[in-house]
């Protein structure tokens, strides 16, 4: 995929979100300590940035047959970033 900037950022963003999700839900099984509260705030933002990489993607018009000289993408301008 040819991505500019904007796009760029969005795919980051979700790759740290998940990463940190990743991070707590880890703490919580090998700590024993209660993580809920940290778990349901990174559960949020995960959901936010995959609305973000889901408009970008474009899902409805390329997948399943998409074809990589034709592929749509979305222009995250609406972004706060």
């Amino acid at each position: 995929m040819k991505l500019n900037a904007k796009q760029k950022k969005v795919l980051l963003k979700c790759a740290e979100e998940l990463n940190e999700l990743s991070t707590v839900l880890l703490q919580e099984v090998n700590k024993g300590k209660c993580k809920y509260n940290k778990i349901v705030l990174e559960l949020g933002d995960v959901e936010a940035r995959i609305l973000d990489l889901k408009e970008v993607l474009k899902i409805e018009l390329n997948y399943p047959n998409y074809n990589s000289k034709k592929l749509q993408l979305g222009e995250p301008a609406n972004f706060p970033y």
